[in-house]
Parts: structure tokens; sequence; C-alpha cells
């Protein structure tokens, strides 16, 4: 079985491929592989692994005897354009994420919102810049509401830190009966369009939903005014599901206490807009913590993602179901196809 692990292979990385099922014959992608190598590749390969910008159309439509695409991130949203859905259907090339992050996120989103709540931001440089002492008074984290928007694996992950913590914890997701058995974030549970209910009875909104045609401008005008005042909203999924002028507004207002964000409007995930200030209004002026996409960087998430892609290599050996397989149909809804 020829697999493409589609990424310059670090040393640290190497000991993780090597318990990878045996007689894989390991191909190294990256910078090693112009477009024009990798597309005269592609028919010949089972697997495919990298990030989502590395499963392109083309290389896709070469690919003629792929069997597996398992990305290393938690995304898809880059899969959902150029009929790639169709494609994948009609040559049944399944699709698998790796969770690798869960933890690395869930514990950023507790982070954020304590350093929302206590304003650290603003006593750290009124500290070091003006040498003023200035410590306000801010909300616990413990008795506090907090409502998670989409509740995969990041999701749980911090529903049990934030119960382990004290907080009230519901969920907003597509199919929340399906979660009626999960030990953690039970307080309430809606569907997407439902989520108004969730937001008046919140004092922090985790947003961790994947961008897709129903997320998209999700958190606009109306559903940030429905918020409750002095509430907190964190997000790491893709900026484009909030309305960024809207956004602005509610932190030049006072209605929102403080924002996180871990993504911008003018990232894309083919890699491209991650140089210089990532909005186009001043964030910064604001209780507002900005991070460059970064909060599922550690060093647990990459093994954890390494080694699940290569349990799935095994279980598409084997004939076993695949851990976080994206099903077609599911990848069609995603797109606004279905």
């Amino acid at each position: 079985m020829r697999v493409l692990v589609d990424w310059d292979i670090p040393p640290e990385e190497r000991s993780v491929l090597s318990n990878w099922p045996a007689g894989l014959e390991i191909i190294e992608g990256g910078s090693r592989l112009s477009g024009e190598n990798k597309l005269a590749l592609a028919p010949s390969l089972d697997v495919h692994t990298g990030l989502m910008r590395t499963a392109t159309r083309p290389f896709l439509e070469a690919a003629t005897q792929l069997k597996l695409v398992n990305l290393t991130g938690h995304g898809v949203d880059l899969l959902l354009r150029d009929g790639i859905p169709d494609l994948l259907t009609r040559r049944n090339i399944r699709l698998a994420t790796a969770d690798g992050g869960d933890i690395a996120i869930a514990e950023y989103a507790i982070m954020a919102m304590i350093m929302l709540s206590r304003q650290v931001l603003r006593a750290h440089a009124t500290l070091t810049d003006l040498g003023r002492w200035e410590g306000r008074r801010g909300p616990e984290l413990h008795g506090a509401t907090l409502a998670i928007v989409g509740y995969g694996s990041i999701g749980q992950a911090t529903a049990s830190r934030a119960e382990a913590m004290g907080m009230r914890v519901g969920i907003v997701t597509r199919t929340p009966d399906s979660y009626a058995d999960r030990p953690h974030g039970r307080a309430f549970a809606y569907r997407f369009e439902e989520i108004e209910k969730a937001l008046v009875q919140a004092d922090y909104v985790l947003m961790t939903a994947p961008l897709t045609a129903t997320t998209y401008a999700m958190f606009d005008a109306r559903r940030l005014a429905t918020m409750k005042r002095g509430s907190h909203l964190v997000c790491i999924t893709r900026a484009p599901v909030i309305e960024q002028a809207a956004l602005f507004e509610a932190l030049r207002s006072g209605h929102l206490g403080g924002v996180a964000m871990d993504c911008w409007w003018h990232e894309e995930e083919d890699g491209t807009g991650r140089d210089g200030y990532p909005a186009d209004l001043p964030f910064h002026q604001f209780n507002m913590l900005m991070t460059p996409h970064y909060s599922g960087t550690t060093f647990g998430t990459r093994q954890r993602a390494l080694a699940l892609v290569g349990d799935n290599i095994g279980r598409l050996m084997r004939g076993e179901a695949l851990r976080n397989e994206v099903s077609h149909h599911d990848l069609k809804t995603m797109a606004g196809a279905a």
C-alpha cells in the first residue's frame, strides 16, 4: 500500500511513522515533490495524508486508485469546494480527520475565557507600559453558563474541563439528540436554528463548529445582539462564521465584554493571508485576545494526529471502521448540496 505523507517529515515525527502498519511504502511529499511530480505520482497512491490544502481537486482527479484521504487536522472546509464532495462520492474515496488538537484547543478555550474575564491583557499592558497597578474585578468561570456551538471532539473536551471548573454547560449542534448519552454539556441542547435560545442565557459562547453553508455568518449583528450584555465570545474555527463589522460594533458599544479569536478573515486555509494585521478593523483596542491560529499547536496534538492516521491506515487494510470518518452524505450536507 502506497501512502503519500504530504509534508516535510521532521526527525521527531519519524519514530511515530515507524509505528504505522508494516508493509507500507511511505512517500514523503512537501517540498520534495513539485506539483507536476505529485500529479504524476497520484495514480499509484492508495492513501493521502496532509493538510486540507494538499488535497486539491486536480490531485484527487489524478489519484485514480486512491482509497483514503486522512487529513491531519480537524477541519474539512476546503474540501467543500470545487465539486470535491461529488468527486469523493463518485470514486468512493473515504475521508477522515485527525482530532489530535481537541485537548490543546480545549485548554486554549479555558485560558481565553479566564483572560477575558479578568482582563489580563489590559492589566499586563498598563503595568508594563505605564507602570500603573490596575486590578479590575471580573466574573469567575465558576457558576457561569457556557454555550458550546458545535459539539465534536473539541466541544466535548472543553465541556468536561468547564464543568470541572464549576460551569454550567449547554450545547448547540446539528444533531443534539445524538449526544443525549454524553456525560457533559447537557444543561441544554439546541439545534443550530435554535441558537438564540442558548445565546440569551450564556455568559460565555465557544464557537467550534466548522465553516459550512449553515454556519457562514452565523454570528451576525442580530445574533450578537441576542447575546447577554457583557458576555464573552471565543472562536477557534474559521473567522467567516462571524460578521467582522458586526463583531467590531458589539465590542465598540460595550455589548460584548470580550472576544478571543484564533482565526481570521484575511486567512485562507491554502496558506495565504497569514502575514500582517489579520483583520480590516482595529480590534486590539478592545478586550480582545488575538492569536495566530495556533490554539491546537502543541507537541501532543501532532503526536496524537499522526498516531490516529496510522491507526486508520491499519483499519483500512483490515477492512475495519475508520475513526473520525466523514461520510459522503455529511460532506455534501456541509457543502449545502444535500
